[in-house]
């Protein structure tokens, strides 16, 4: 049996994809023959370059995330003309959280992590088994068990060279805290007690062996776990491995609440160079309300003074378009980066999307079909209607955040095409 995936990326910083590189290596330990495609400008980026392919598949799966459906969407109806006899699968956060977008467009939905979920229902259709139930709910959390992610699912070092020699490494899935934004806290609900999980150190080593071998651009380890530091004991055994068998410099997100003396010694004798961290809003009373991240100035720029007593460079997201936001708390944003000077400073307007609490609790006040239509957090526009003021000041400062970061911060501020960050004059990459 022949699986095709299909990979939306346009029309964004480009990546690859750690849930289709995990189900292409399962899939295909199983005997399946799998292929994956790379829907991006710099790769495929028009559907009939995927149909042609399609005469001798047998499933079409596609990984759908919320700021591509309007492409997914688009695939699939031009799909459903040609009457081709492929079974489409869909899942993706698109798929969990906003179903009723898809549902009349494909054969099944999954729902949830589908590293259990997707084999058994390939294996159910190969037995010719046909389910009433189009929509796979059964939310199994992976515990990581499996093999490394697929190699030769994406042109990695196509990528990683665009990506300044950064590879992107994923240790651990989940996250503790429930910002409003972020699909996090329904995911929480689905998973309960196993939302966190670790991969195994063995694991992790391997696929960053992997990446070493077979990407002569590879320079420098991006770790994109939520929070890099969450769990001391197992981050100490990895980086004793990771220093012993790869090496090379590293950098990782975490939030401030994280950050501290012992965190920062392992950080800094393995090797770490840069630590990224969201403030989102220079406003503790929008941070804490709105944005339900509760943590104050204060505590970030302790955090800040700590990173920098180790030389460590530092990257900062941040966040507008924020409902009751003024401009005023617009500037102490800004002001906030000014007086941190990190080495990026990345700004994303706001997108609320079904799934988060604060799409359920604006969804009033959101233009939808605007909504569908942002594929990048970082060169999007407010979907919020809460006047024509209100918005061409948020879309102000968010076309213009490297032009005002410069002027307070008395170093000029370069933005970059790859990945939507503003870099320091003076900091061009740690490798």
């Amino acid at each position: 049996m022949k699986i095709l995936f299909c990979y939306f990326n346009l029309n964004s910083p480009i990546s690859y994809s750690f849930g289709v590189a995990s189900l292409s290596a399962i899939l295909k330990s199983q005997g399946y023959d799998v292929t994956v495609l790379h829907l991006n400008e710099r790769f495929i980026d028009k559907n009939e370059q995927v149909f042609n392919q399609l005469s001798d598949i047998d499933i079409l799966c596609l990984s759908a995330i919320s700021s591509q459906q309007k492409y997914i969407i688009a695939f699939l109806k031009q799909l459903k003309t040609l009457n081709l006899p492929v079974i489409t699968i869909v899942g993706g956060l698109l798929a969990t959280f906003n179903p009723e977008a898809i549902s009349n467009l494909c054969d099944y939905l999954v729902m949830g992590e589908a590293e259990i979920t997707l084999p058994r229902l390939i294996k159910q259709i190969e037995r010719g088994e046909q389910s009433d139930n189009k929509i796979m709910q059964k939310f199994y959390p992976t515990l990581f068990n499996s093999s490394p992610m697929d190699m030769e699912a994406f042109d990695y070092d196509r990528i990683i060279d665009m990506k300044r020699g950064w590879a992107e490494i994923m240790l651990s899935r989940g996250c503790p805290f429930e910002c409003s934004y972020c699909f996090n806290q329904n995911i929480k609900k689905l998973f309960g007690q196993h939302n966190i999980r670790f991969k195994p150190i063995k694991m992790v080593i391997q696929e960053i062996s992997n990446f070493r071998d077979l990407c002569p651009h590879l320079k420098v380890i991006n770790f994109v776990d939520d929070n890099f530091t969450l769990n001391y004991d197992y981050l100490s055994l990895f980086l004793i491995e990771y220093t012993a068998k790869i090496g090379l410099p590293f950098l990782c997100a975490t939030r401030s609440e994280f950050i501290n003396k012992k965190t920062m010694d392992l950080l800094s004798r393995h090797g770490c160079r840069l630590v990224r961290m969201g403030i989102e809003s220079g406003s503790d009373h929008l941070r804490a309300g709105e944005l339900n991240r509760h943590c104050t100035t204060e505590s970030i720029l302790k955090a800040i003074t700590l990173l920098k007593s180790y030389d460590i460079e530092i990257g900062l997201f941040n966040m507008i378009g924020i409902p009751g936001e003024t401009e005023d708390d617009i500037r102490k944003t800004l002001e906030l980066n000014a007086a941190i000077k990190p080495a990026t400073s990345k700004r994303t307007i706001l997108l609320p999307f079904p799934g988060t609490s604060i799409y359920e609790r604006w969804k009033s006040d959101i233009d939808i079909d605007l909504l569908i239509n942002q594929t990048n957090y970082n060169s999007c526009e407010s979907v919020f209607t809460f006047g024509k003021q209100w918005k061409e000041m948020i879309n102000y400062y968010g076309a213009y955040w490297d032009k005002e970061l410069s002027l307070l911060a008395g170093i000029k501020y370069d933005y970059r095409w790859d990945d939507s960050v503003v870099w320091r004059e003076d900091y061009y990459g740690i490798a």
